[in-house]
């Protein structure tokens, strides 16, 4: 065995440029792989640890107390607190409660308690209050209390203990720095920070977009003195349920009931949610990339095995003769290049444990968890290791296996050339007119199957990453860009409470309704539907203008029913004609879409107010929202709850999404190192086929410039028609992998591409070409110069 392993042994490192090249591959392969598992594994263990820990809520809800009352009843309830009849008919039930502020808290309790009986579920009634605070839209809530559901974890410091202590969130640094022993004024209030706090539906990092929320803990009597209105949601778990699909079924029997007003699940919330869906994203990737590139390697290795193996057929025929098995000779091949492939695994190992902090700071960018472990489990690596080495090795054996069939005289026999391919010598008679250079340099190109066809997988895989990277990048600016096209407003005012227009011709009004479940039938799958939230004004082209994706204004088609965002319709099969069911109130809604918007928000459905207000048996001229040119118009009683300026969002958005083309960048790279690697070894391949006729054409008294143009650079033109056929495949792959994405991520990512961005990838793949075919054969014309050909 010792001898058999010699020998293998000397093979490789005669053809160490080959050898090299394939372990570099195999490192490639073995470093994108767990590069990603190391940055996801343990991530995704300490999130389930943690969620689990800190108990966090399943589902939050609000209560629809107006379910369970008729209108009469319903205004005899109110009517007890002072309200007018005018007021109730034009607002409604549960926009008296809000504006007015009225406090039904046994009834509450008790159909909070009725409907956990009923669904079986565990609740906890949370109340904060909230105010703007230089710019900032802060959560106030007591610190203190029974709490079983959404636990706060204290990252450092304590609880507030006495009066004008608070604790910040650790997801709110880069709007609100949490020093300890800090003393902070907001709206006139001064404030010492005693500790940091994580909270477990809330994962995301706050920036400086107005539209998110900012908690902060405070001392129980410092909260009671805050002249804010106390608003209340309540979180729930199942703690029966033990799988998934039970906790489904029950939530939508829930959608079902009016006695909710709202139901969030977790898994739709994401501030809770996104960090996990996006491990889960790019676990998957993972393996899409494991499989791909694993064949990949054990592809490329076999289609060198055919020359190495000729190379030493009478070698291996005489050592068989000498009394050697052939299962001797293939468990010495097996052994050494399982050492081969070790050596590639251990470096990409290596690489991918060192360099996974960089995907691990993206993740700390934008999520909070008390840590962010460097972390691969046990299974990811044995499930890596092992396709890569089943991958690399199962070629080799069959190859070998096919190779041993051969009897020892026919080893020993010389090799005899083989003959040119039809192809070939149709061709040499088709060019039989053209110049000499020329006519040698496509009965090259199309000489050899075997570079044709590792031109053919390079050119796809390469073109597949560029295209993937250039849809990650140019998705996310776009869907920035969309989400401001068409608005012709300055600033989105909010308010808490719902109110009726004083005067005429100030417009911009809208109606605003939160947490909707937009529900539809559909033929193969069923009931479906998705979170989201309606938003109804008058359809006004100067405020809001929803477009086509020619740019074409679609807000007639509110006059017929609804407008959504196309995201809608890629990730959930949405139709123009379908019928979307909303309730609110006590009213269960069946809205037609009549159209999709490519820009607004992609998790709004919009209406005409005047068709929400008739369908609620509301005014027309109610509002709890509105568009305007000012931060702060006159025209309105109210003070918003929250101003939104479209060009801070915007910019926000927009520095967001440059951050997180992390994704976009490494495709970039990876697509360059693959099809690198790749051209080198068709390189090697293609200069070491025609050594001899190099040695031949130097002889002769051509140039090495020459030379080259003639013999190795002559696959241009195919590398230009594999990317032809390829392409609609790459794009295939692409479009399915942006899908697969899309949907474990519930954020639509379409696959962008246009002719410029077609003709790049081929520029790039070209340059790739160009330079590694020059650099290379550099070396083998030197050492051919001045070699006879006949040495």
């Amino acid at each position: 065995m010792k001898t058999m392993l010699k020998w293998v042994w000397r093979d490789i490192l005669r053809n160490r440029l080959q050898s090299l090249l394939i372990v570099m591959l195999i490192t490639a392969t073995a470093f994108i792989y767990l590069f990603i598992r190391y940055a996801s594994d343990g991530i995704a263990e300490d999130y389930n640890k943690f969620i689990a820990t800190q108990r966090q809520e399943e589902f939050a809800f609000t209560l629809n107390l107006a379910s369970s009352l008729d209108q009469e009843q319903q205004w005899v309830l109110l009517s007890r607190s002072g309200i007018s009849r005018q007021k109730f008919d034009m607002l409604g039930f549960n926009n008296v409660r809000e504006k007015y502020r009225l406090n039904f808290a046994s009834m509450e309790i008790r159909e909070a308690e009725r409907l956990s009986r009923q669904y079986h579920f565990e609740y906890e009634q949370k109340v904060y209050k909230t105010e703007r605070v230089n710019g900032i839209t802060i959560e106030w809530g007591p610190s203190h209390g029974p709490r079983k559901i959404d636990l706060i974890y204290i990252t450092d410091g304590r609880l507030p203990e006495k009066q004008g202590e608070i604790v910040l969130p650790r997801n709110g640094e880069a709007v609100l720095p949490s020093a300890i022993g800090r003393t902070i004024e907001l709206n006139n209030r001064t404030y010492t920070v005693v500790g940091t706090f994580i909270e477990p539906q809330r994962l995301k990092q706050v920036s400086t977009d107005p539209a998110q929320h900012l908690s902060i803990y405070m001392w129980p009597a410092d909260y009671d003195r805050l002249s804010l209105t106390e608003q209340t949601l309540y979180a729930a778990r199942f703690p029966n349920a033990e799988t998934a699909s039970e906790r489904d079924e029950a939530l939508a029997r829930m959608r079902e009931d009016a006695s909710f007003a709202a139901i969030n699940p977790a898994d739709q919330n994401p501030d809770a949610s996104e960090l996990i869906q996006g491990i889960a994203s790019n676990q998957g990737m993972s393996y899409t990339f494991l499989f791909v590139l694993a064949l990949l390697c054990g592809g490329i290795y076999y289609v060198f095995l055919d020359r190495r193996l000729n190379a030493v057929r009478q070698s291996w025929g005489t050592l068989t003769a000498m009394g050697y098995s052939p299962g001797q000779v293939i468990t010495a091949f097996l052994a050494a290049h399982s050492t081969v492939c070790l050596a590639g695994v251990a470096l990409g190992w290596a690489a991918a444990y060192n360099a996974a902090s960089l995907l691990i700071g993206q993740f700390q960018m934008q999520y909070v968890l008390p840590s962010f472990p460097r972390r691969a489990s046990v299974t990811s690596v044995l499930i890596g290791v092992a396709f890569i080495f089943v991958a690399f090795l199962l070629p080799l054996y069959m190859k070998l296996r096919m190779f041993a069939r051969q009897s020892p005289l026919t080893m020993l026999r010389p090799a005899m050339s083989s003959s040119p391919k039809r192809m070939a010598r149709r061709l040499a008679a088709w060019t039989a007119g053209w110049p000499f250079p020329t006519r040698i340099k496509w009965r090259m190109a199309l000489r050899s199957s075997r570079v044709i066809i590792l031109l053919g997988v390079t050119v796809m895989l390469s073109s597949m990453m560029f295209m993937l990277g250039f849809s990650l990048h140019r998705s996310s600016l776009d869907s920035v860009n969309s989400e401001i096209a068409g608005i012709g407003y300055n600033y989105d005012l909010r308010y808490n409470e719902a109110d009726i227009e004083q005067g005429e011709g100030a417009g911009g009004y809208y109606y605003r309704l939160e947490g909707k479940y937009f529900a539809w039938e559909d033929n193969k799958s069923g009931k479906q539907g998705f979170q989201g939230n309606l938003l109804a004004w008058d359809g006004g082209d100067a405020w809001l203008n929803l477009l086509s994706r020619g740019g074409q204004s679609v807000n007639d088609a509110l006059e017929q029913g609804a407008v959504v965002h196309y995201s809608k319709a890629k990730l959930l099969g949405l139709q123009v004609g379908m019928v979307l069911t909303v309730r609110a109130d006590n009213v269960e809604m069946n809205i037609p879409i009549r159209a999709f918007a490519y820009n607004g928000d992609p998790d709004t459905v919009y209406m005409k107010k005047a068709k929400l207000a008739e369908n609620l048996g509301l005014s027309p001229n109610i509002y709890n929202g509105r568009f305007s040119l000012e931060s702060d118009p006159g025209g309105s009683g109210m003070r918003p709850a929250e101003t939104i300026s479209v060009r801070a969002a915007y910019q926000e958005r927009l520095s967001q999404a440059s951050s997180s083309q992390f994704s976009a960048v490494l495709n970039q790279v990876l697509g360059g190192i693959i099809a690198i690697i790749m051209m080198m070894l068709i390189s090697v391949i293609i200069t070491e086929e025609n050594r001899q006729n190099m040695a031949v054409l130097q002889w002769m008294g051509y140039e090495p410039a020459e030379i080259r143009d003639m013999l190795i650079n002559v696959y241009a033109p195919v590398l230009f028609a594999a990317y032809m056929i390829t392409l609609p495949l790459s794009a295939a792959g692409v479009s399915y992998i942006l899908r697969v994405v899309s949907v474990n991520t519930n954020d639509y990512i379409p696959f962008i591409f246009n002719g410029w961005i077609l003709i790049g990838v081929l520029a790039l793949i070209l340059l790739v070409y160009y330079g590694v075919i020059f650099l290379s054969s550099q070396k083998i014309i030197k050492k051919t110069a001045g070699i006879h050909p006949q040495e």
